[in-house]
């Protein structure tokens, strides 16, 4: 048997004089009456802001303030830091999800700074202030591993709040992708198992691989597309006079149509029991089993359908009786290199063996 069988936007136009900010220093943050309130950029779906836990590690006890009344005016919880080293050990207890970090600070520099938080705190955002501006400041900052970067004084305060709130929202997408990609191969490890123990259960409905009876010596080989199968084989004998053996191909893929197959196994079961119990031929009727199958498989109405070539051989008068219930391509029968085509449709037919021979019976199914 073959085949599947076998920055920084700066939008600084609101003109709205907010008085709390008169007090710093017009070199830190922007052009008095601008207001810290005036932007929406970066907000959620209901325009309220991606509030989070901010760490400032600056030395200028200015800018922190400045900074820390525009994210508080924005909802986000702020922290703050004086020096490198404190800023590291303030990193540790307070879990930030985005960290402010000046370069020029004292006891560590940010650099020395960046390159420890960068290890603490993989996942967490560094946003470099500075007061310098060049260009291999900001390029050895960046290969440092902060993720953006921002000159002092700051044209807007807009301009912080960008940085901040689209830095939040990109480090909280990696973090859910993270963890959807965990919960993803989780799911996926739990359906490998469980098609894993599916696989068992149906290796187990198989008939053995090589079974001799009378003169007559049956094999199969099972190759799936898939991980399971929705094809069937199987073989055994009745009454020690006949050899029945019928092969099977569900519609779909995977586990829907392997379970199928288990139902076919059953149905094929009962029909072999009528048989002891109250001596009912049915299981050597081609014609009636496939019929009796249609009536029982519609019965359950399980949204799919099957093919079956069912043949009974008579093992001392050495006869094939079989039919084939929408079975397509047809088996194949084939002996001494001749070939022959077993008749298709919902029909019986019945062919003489000769027990000397050696019969190949192929049947294939292709996606």
């Amino acid at each position: 048997m073959l085949g599947k069988c076998f920055l920084k936007a700066l939008d600084g136009s609101v003109a709205r004089r907010d008085s709390s900010l008169q007090s710093i220093p017009k070199n830190v943050i922007v052009p008095r009456g601008v207001s810290c309130a005036m932007s929406n950029t970066n907000s959620r779906s209901d325009g309220s802001p991606q509030q989070g836990r901010v760490l400032i590690i600056d030395d200028d006890p200015r800018v922190s303030l400045a900074f820390r009344r525009i994210l508080e005016r924005r909802g986000h919880e702020v922290f703050t830091s004086a020096d490198g080293r404190d800023g590291l050990t303030k990193a540790q207890e307070e879990s930030p999800e985005l960290i402010l970090l000046d370069l020029n600070l004292p006891v560590m520099g940010g650099l020395e700074a960046l390159g420890h938080l960068s290890r603490l705190c993989h996942d967490v955002p560094v946003i470099i202030v500075s007061g310098s501006g060049t260009m291999s400041d900001a390029i050895q900052a960046l290969k440092a591993g902060a993720t953006d970067y921002l000159i002092k004084p700051l044209p807007a305060s807009s301009a912080l709040v960008h940085a901040v709130e689209s830095n939040l929202q990109r480090s909280r997408l990696v973090r859910q992708n993270k963890r959807i990609r965990q919960e993803l191969d989780l799911y996926d490890a739990q359906i490998r198992e469980d098609e894993e123990a599916g696989r068992k259960v149906q290796a187990r409905l198989f008939p053995q691989p090589d079974w001799n009876v009378g003169q007559y010596r049956f094999r199969h080989r099972v190759i799936p597309s898939l991980f399971l199968s929705g094809d069937f084989v199987d073989y055994f004998a009745v009454n020690a006079q006949f050899a029945v053996f019928y092969c099977a191909d569900i519609s779909g893929h995977g586990v829907s149509s392997a379970l199928v197959t288990v139902l076919l196994k059953g149905l094929i079961t009962k029909y072999r029991e009528r048989d002891q119990d109250r001596h009912d031929r049915l299981i050597l009727q081609p014609e009636r089993v496939l019929a009796q199958l249609n009536r029982d498989i519609l019965q359950e109405k399980l949204g799919k359908h099957l093919t079956v070539f069912y043949g009974v051989i008579d093992l001392s008068a050495h006869t094939l009786c079989h039919a084939s219930g929408g079975h397509y391509p047809p088996p194949l029968l084939f002996s001494q290199r001749v070939l022959q085509t077993l008749a298709l449709g919902f029909s019986l037919s019945e062919i003489r063996l000769s027990g000397c021979k050696t019969y190949n019976f192929i049947s294939s199914f292709w996606d």
